[in-house]
């Protein structure tokens, strides 16, 4: 009777902490979204230089976006710029196993990821 209550508590663990840890990957995911959004829409006319009619991003969209990754709760953030008007941000959150950290089973890092892209307006 014990082994029976202690493997239902298990598979309880499973179903309840695997669909938390999905809940804390979309909230990293759309931590990192509306970061990127936020570097993005830091860029003004002081900030954004152009080459050849097409405009690219700044180190101030990192630092905006970083900014906003970690106002928004991120444990850790990274901002780069992937393309000339690409800005991907990666960020980490730690899910924390409620019922499975009663077997043993440690806390783990998720990472939800976005880019925003900087689109030239045609005057």
């Amino acid at each position: 009777m014990l082994i029976m209550m202690v493997s239902l508590l298990g598979f309880a663990g499973i179903a309840y902490d695997t669909g938390q840890a999905f809940n804390t990957r979309r909230e990293a995911t759309n931590i990192a979204a509306s970061a990127a959004r936020a570097g993005a829409n830091a860029v003004t006319s002081d900030t954004l230089y152009e080459s050849s009619d097409d405009p690219f991003l700044t180190a101030e969209a990192e630092y905006k976006a970083m900014d906003a990754a970690y106002a928004a709760g991120a444990e850790h953030a990274t901002a780069d710029l992937q393309e000339i008007d690409e800005l991907h941000v990666t960020v980490e959150l730690t899910h924390q196993n409620v019922i499975l950290g009663l077997f043993g089973i440690d806390d783990y890092v998720v990472t939800g990821e976005a880019t925003a892209t900087l689109e030239s307006r045609d005057s």
